[in-house]
């Protein structure tokens, strides 16, 4: 049997230490990175955007076009690839969806990026050789442990996919699009039921942007009516100086509730001057909502690309999307219950000694 002064201290240390660790857990998921720790709120959706740009995946050897490849190959291609297999653990598992476009890399592209999560592609072009100009694709990843793809009366939705754009070599004619991947798909989370479209893009630039870009608008239009989900995340190097409304509603028309990851220049390796890459949301009702953004490679302030990046290689973008005001994509915050948790363990310790004194 224990002391009375003994039991008493035992009992303020546990009351002490559960509180703290409480007060920890939930600190830890509602500030700053909810990328510390795969147990997101429910109320947080997390997204990667990254174009690795083909020249990556190419020696000086496999192009025509001079300067456009890596001189130091496959340095790039193996390093970007341990870095995007890096950002899909972040968090030991906090992401749910990554955007890649321009992962010129067949292997890869077909055998998949990593166990746990499911991917779908679409590629652009490939005449000259996988990755080799005109080339383009889209990637699409989602974890799938945490994702399905939607089933409608039974049967499970295919995805939309195109190119918007022609790019003619020496000596052709006018012909079939070949560049500027895009792909979309919808899902259901493994456990709340919420449902949400995806969609990865390679967009054109300003020349021919509002003409291209009008194929990319009625596929999304005719698959949300599909799908029966007006919920939209698009992932995209966007190309384009405008805001988030502006370019979602170039491809939702009709659509409220925008909300979009922060600007930076993200493009390209070796200046930066354009801030194309985006995350951004629409269709949500909630007025509180926001997205926190994570740079892996630094802020402009404090910016470091790797050294074996090459030519025209965009800077990944993390956004984490939150629907604020105490709503949710459904179900119970799971730091909430590692709170509880918390509790529990000190509970049960204190009923431990009592069972000892008796």
């Amino acid at each position: 049997m224990l002391p009375p002064r003994i039991t008493a201290s035992l009992f303020i240390w546990l009351t002490e230490w559960s509180t703290a660790r409480a007060a920890q857990i939930l600190s830890a998921s509602r500030s700053g990175s909810f990328l510390n720790s795969k147990d997101l709120p429910l109320n947080v959706l997390s997204f990667l955007q990254w174009n690795i740009h083909s020249e990556c995946f190419l020696s000086c050897q496999d192009t025509k076009i001079q300067g456009h490849c890596d001189k130091a190959y496959p340095q790039c291609k193996q390093n970007a690839t341990e870095q995007l297999k890096g950002m899909l653990g972040e968090g030991d598992g906090a992401l749910d969806f990554a955007g890649v476009e321009q992962l010129a890399d067949e292997e890869l592209t077909n055998n998949g990026v990593d166990e746990a999560w499911g991917g779908l592609h679409h590629t652009c072009g490939g005449e000259n050789g996988f990755g080799a100009m005109p080339f383009d694709s889209a990637m699409l990843l989602y974890r799938k442990s945490r994702w399905k793809v939607k089933e409608v009366n039974g049967t499970t939705l295919q995805p939309f996919s195109g190119c918007m754009e022609r790019v003619n070599t020496a000596g052709e004619v006018e012909g079939a699009t070949n560049y500027r991947a895009f792909l979309g798909q919808a899902f259901v989370h493994s456990h709340t039921r919420f449902e949400v479209v995806v969609v990865v893009a390679h967009f054109p630039h300003q020349k021919k942007y509002l003409e291209e870009i009008r194929g990319l608008s009625a596929a999304l239009t005719s698959f949300r009516e599909a799908s029966g989900i007006n919920q939209v995340v698009l992932i995209a190097d966007t190309n384009q100086p405008k805001s988030a409304a502006e370019i979602m509603a170039d491809i939702y028309p009709d659509v409220t509730g925008v909300v979009g990851s922060t600007q930076q220049k993200t493009c390209c390796y070796p200046i930066y001057l354009h801030p194309f890459d985006r995350i951004i949301a629409g269709g949500f009702v909630a007025k509180e909502a926001y997205m926190n953004t994570i740079f892996p490679f630094g802020t402009e302030g404090s910016h470091q690309p790797p050294k074996w990046a090459t030519v025209n290689m965009h800077d990944p973008v993390i956004a984490e999307f939150a629907l604020g005001g105490g709503r949710s994509f459904g179900g119970r915050s799971a730091t909430d219950g590692r709170a509880c948790q918390a509790w529990l363990v000190s509970f049960l310790l204190l009923l431990s000694c009592l069972d000892v004194q008796a």
